[in-house]
């Protein structure tokens, strides 16, 4: 947690994604999913990143919330 915002991110040591973004990607259950849920959820307060450093970097960046007890 930093500045009110929670930064979660993950990495590999494997090859990588390739240049060009797979189609694989883009399906129901892939990461223009994820990315379209956070932009509903936080707007333009959340970012989303893959990139290549060495392997995969997936790093997200949204809002910290305390949650409300019901």
């Amino acid at each position: 947690r930093s500045n009110g915002y929670v930064q979660l991110q993950v990495r590999d040591n494997g090859p990588g994604l390739p240049q060009v973004r797979p189609a694989w990607l883009e399906g129901p259950i892939g990461v223009a999913h994820t990315e379209a849920r956070l932009e509903k959820l936080y707007g333009t307060a959340q970012r989303f990143q893959l990139r290549n450093e060495g392997g995969l970097v997936a790093e997200l960046t949204f809002p910290f919330q305390v949650a409300s007890l019901p």
